[in-house]
């Protein structure tokens, strides 16, 4: 749990967005991630890479 923290934290640093929500499941995440745009995408698939 600790990885999928640390690699959400350095996603959202590269990008202008706010993380307000994240819930861990033991297969998936759950990510309220807020700004404009398709910054959005970009962080999903940042950590998708990292994990």
């Amino acid at each position: 749990m600790v990885r999928i923290k640390e690699d959400m934290a350095h996603a959202l640093s590269k990008y202008a967005c706010y993380l307000y929500a994240y819930v861990i499941m033991n297969n998936h995440l759950h990510l309220l991630i807020i700004e404009g745009g398709m910054v959005e995408i970009r962080v999903f698939e940042e950590i998708n890479k990292l994990s």
